[in-house]
């Protein structure tokens, strides 16, 4: 499953995301059995501490730990759909925008396609609660729980079924276990050649100081240990392993783009694994940023 996984062949039991991470999937040939099973064999990877070199996605394992899915978690995997379905909603007046996009006097708590084709409820008793300015940041919430998990609501409950049989959900808690850990967890911290990273990537920096930036972006990166580097892998991609070949391999190639906002944190585009670089005016300040995402990122996407 692992091998395949690596090789982009789509499992039974999975699909793959724009960034190659690996969501469940709902298939009418695969028994419940089997979405318990998958979980039992996580857990029990994770209590042997074995490694199971499965990219399961940024939104399946903020699951498994119980992190709130955020409507960055989209953004990083589908720009377009963030911004004409997110976006739009966050700027002043969204809503009113929206109902004109959708053509609809109201919008209530349920899934809908661009056309207004109707969906699951996001809620209990959605159809009956109707979106407004006072209660958009929820709807969004709701939103993009149900774009990224909605059609294997099912499958992850057995999934999880059997997985916390073994490893039970309040160990994630006590442990204080962000998804991200949980990806190194399963998948190891594997050895992340700087150069090699370096070399298979590309820049939009054209500026003294954007250039300057960069540098100091890969000096920094140079400094950090093993174990940092892996958890900003896993930031900017998706992942925290490389496919077979190294970053020679990653597909689309690593880029960095540079933002004039100084004031602003990285962000990432995991499905172009791209790193959103803030311009630095030194490394220290750089260093500092990236070890607050390194630490304290749970979320991808804009600030």
């Amino acid at each position: 499953l692992a091998e395949s996984a690596f090789h982009g062949e789509v499992q039974s039991l999975f699909r793959i995301l724009p960034d190659s991470t690996l969501m469940l999937k709902s298939n009418e040939k695969v028994s419940k059995f089997e979405y318990y099973s998958l979980g039992r064999m996580i857990g029990v990877a994770i209590l042997l501490d074995l490694i199971i070199p499965l990219p399961l996605s940024s939104a399946m394992l903020k699951i498994v730990v119980d992190e709130e899915i955020r409507s960055e978690d989209v953004l990083a995997l589908d720009p377009e759909y963030y911004h004409n379905r997110i976006l739009t909603l966050l700027k002043p007046g969204g809503v009113e925008i929206m109902k004109s996009f959708l053509d609809l006097d109201d919008i209530p708590f349920v899934w809908m396609d661009n056309n207004g084709q109707r969906g699951d409820e996001l809620c209990e008793n959605g159809c009956n609660r109707f979106l407004c300015e006072e209660n958009k940041l929820e709807y969004i919430q709701l939103l993009s729980e149900h774009y990224l998990c909605g059609e294997v609501r099912k499958e992850m409950q057995t999934f999880l079924g059997g997985l916390y049989e073994v490893v039970p959900k309040r160990v994630f808690h006590e442990s204080q276990v962000d998804f991200i850990d949980l990806a190194l967890l399963l998948g190891g911290v594997s050895a992340i050649h700087v150069n090699d990273w370096n070399h298979n990537s590309h820049s939009n920096a054209s500026t003294e100081a954007e250039l300057m930036t960069v540098e100091y972006f890969w000096e920094a990166v140079t400094e950090m240990e093993e174990e940092q580097r892996t958890r900003l892998l896993q930031f900017c991609t998706g992942c925290s392993r490389l496919p077979p070949g190294g970053f020679a391999n990653l597909k689309p190639k690593f880029s960095i783009l540079l933002d004039s906002d100084t004031s602003h944190l990285p962000t990432a585009r995991t499905c172009f694994n791209t790193l959103v670089l803030p311009v630095s005016p030194s490394k220290l300040d750089l260093k500092k940023k990236l070890d607050h995402i390194c630490r304290y990122s749970t979320t991808f996407g804009e600030n």
